[in-house]
């Protein structure tokens, strides 16, 4: 009876204690866990801020849409076919920078890799594949020059790794909506804008 009462109580009490305390990973003994605090007041403010520029930029867009008459009374052209041309190339680019980077930051999310590969190589080979890809010609030697893009961002996903280990892979998904996001409101406003 009394080992039956004593099993019963240590039971109850190791389920209890495992519920209780949540585990964290620690990649060093001097870490600080991340604040879990809500939502505050620098955050509102930053938000606000950044709502009211796209507002902006929305209303100057379709204010340029309603004035086409005035700014090609000025001689300038409305959705200029270059700066399309050239927007759309660059927004290819972007995208799939972005498709790699985070392919890149989820495949080896629980990976160790990033630890053995020293800082400074990983920026060397970030900056060696930057000037490599700017090198090749897109017209005759576009294979190279997208294998030397997609290393250069493969290059920055393993350097965002460590952040995501740190503070989930929720930070990455957020940065780059926000990254993106800005991209296409600003863009769509060069899109539309029209030029000299």
């Amino acid at each position: 009876m009394f080992l039956k009462q004593l099993l019963k109580n240590t039971q109850a009490t190791a389920q209890k204690t495992v519920f209780q305390n949540a585990t964290f990973r620690k990649f060093s003994s001097g870490q600080i866990k991340p604040p879990t605090g809500g939502f505050g007041p620098a955050s509102g403010i930053a938000l606000a801020a950044g709502l009211a520029g796209f507002g902006y930029l929305g209303y100057k867009m379709m204010d340029m849409n309603r004035n086409k008459a005035v700014y090609m009374a000025q001689g300038e052209t409305y959705m200029s076919p270059l700066v399309q041309s050239r927007l759309s190339k660059t927004f290819g680019w972007f995208s799939y920078g972005l498709l790699s980077t985070s392919a890149m930051v989820y495949a080896t999310r629980n990976s160790m890799l990033w630890a053995s590969v020293p800082w400074w190589a990983m920026m060397g080979g970030t900056i060696a594949c930057l000037f490599a890809a700017h090198g090749l010609d897109h017209e005759t030697q576009l294979p190279l020059k997208v294998g030397a893009f997609t290393a250069m961002t493969w290059f920055m996903g393993l350097s965002i790794v460590p952040l995501v280990q740190a503070y989930g892979i929720a930070t990455a998904a957020d940065a780059a909506l926000a990254t993106g996001l800005s991209m296409a409101s600003l863009g769509g406003i060069a899109y539309m804008a029209p030029s000299e």
